[in-house]
């Protein structure tokens, strides 16, 4: 028996896993606007493709610093600051998800369920509503049930800095990897506890997700494993090129180093508290044909990003370099790398991983019966 060459050569196999699971991407972030500043362009890449793209957001933002002046007065005149600000940016990251083409957008436990904890230090902090003050494991079982719900190939989130330090950042990291661990235990491994959560191999990691099945009317969804995870993350060069474009001036969050890359300070003995060295990306997602639908659901996010906000200035910038967007491999195995780089988020999980190579479906070879001669 021989498999219609017709039927290897479908859009659909660059669509799906080699086990024909259709492609997903789960993204978790800690609050509203983080979705589309780091991952946006991303993000509205693969909607196009068709591919789903999920989103949980841990908190509401309710103690977000608001830059646009008209947002901040309205805001301010409520009876209550911040349950209005975390109403208000339930509503823009509706708008966003919108423009960027995500198909399911959740907060995590439910809206309100936990807050925004505010900065590193802040009293709010301790708050037992915030998000980092609140109870891990309920925390962790609310993502990993969305895991399994979803059944993503990737996740993204936040490196173990959580980017840039916040408390809320660097919580959503530490779910993701302890609910990608929960995801993928039996439900007597997750009643016994947390399990330590050994790395597979893509081709391991099929066949237990294959196993799985579907839903069979259980409460529960089945268990599933995630093939790779990656930290959303900015590379120190990329840092270095925004902070010279941007100036010193402007009310650019990079202004020091700008100034001190201006003195001609190297580089390599200024201290930047956002990013990571370059060495550690690992994935590097040219998206700038999506710049568009990035920009204007920074638009949709009006109280965190004023239309004169640097954040435009950079998007404005001809060469699009804002919707090219780097990621480091947490977890999983590396796919293909062109340039030094996974071009991919998928790379090596597809059916296909070219457009013009046939799919590896994992199907059994079939020899092609030899014609009988003619006499």
């Amino acid at each position: 028996m021989t498999l219609p060459p017709d039927l290897l050569d479908m859009p659909f196999a660059r669509l799906g896993d080699r086990l024909g699971n259709p492609l997903r991407l789960l993204m978790v972030h800690a609050h509203p606007d983080d979705e589309t500043t780091t991952t946006g362009a991303t993000a509205a890449l693969y909607a196009a493709e068709t591919i789903d793209v999920h989103l949980v957001t841990c908190t509401r933002g309710e103690r977000g610093e608001i830059l646009d002046p008209e947002v901040r007065r309205a805001v301010d005149a409520a009876a209550d600051r911040e349950q209005a600000l975390g109403e208000l940016r339930v509503r823009e990251l509706a708008v966003a998800v919108e423009k960027l083409g995500i198909k399911g957008s959740r907060f995590l436990g439910g809206p309100g369920r936990w807050w925004d904890s505010g900065v590193a230090g802040a009293d709010t902090n301790a708050d037992p509503r915030s998000l980092v003050a609140g109870d891990r494991r309920e925390q962790v079982d609310a993502l990993a049930a969305v895991i399994r719900e979803v059944r993503p190939q990737v996740l993204v989130t936040y490196d173990s800095r959580g980017g840039y330090g916040h408390p809320d950042h660097i919580r959503a990291h530490e779910l993701s990897l302890a609910a990608v661990d929960r995801a993928a235990e039996s439900d007597a491994e997750s009643d016994a506890g947390f399990a330590a959560g050994a790395e597979a191999d893509v081709e391991a990691i099929a066949e237990l997700n294959a196993d799985a099945g579907t839903e069979s009317g259980a409460e529960a969804a089945p268990a599933w494993s995630v093939a790779k995870v990656y930290a959303a993350v900015v590379p120190f060069s990329v840092v270095r090129a925004v902070a010279r474009r941007l100036g010193t001036g402007g009310g650019s969050p990079f202004a020091a180093l700008a100034e001190a890359l201006a003195d001609g300070v190297p580089p390599d003995r200024i201290d930047i508290p956002y990013g990571v060295p370059d060495h550690l990306v690992t994935a590097r997602i040219d998206a700038r044909d999506w710049l568009d639908s990035k920009t204007a659901a920074m638009r949709a996010h009006r109280s965190q990003m004023p239309a004169d906000g640097w954040f435009f200035k950079l998007a404005a910038i001809g060469d699009g370099g804002f919707g090219m967007e780097h990621f480091q491999l947490l977890r999983g195995t590396p796919g293909p790398v062109d340039d030094g780089f996974e071009a991919d988020l998928f790379a090596g999980l597809r059916a296909v991983d070219d457009v013009d190579c046939e799919p590896d479906f994992g199907w059994p070879e079939y020899d092609q019966e030899p014609a009988a001669e003619l006499p």
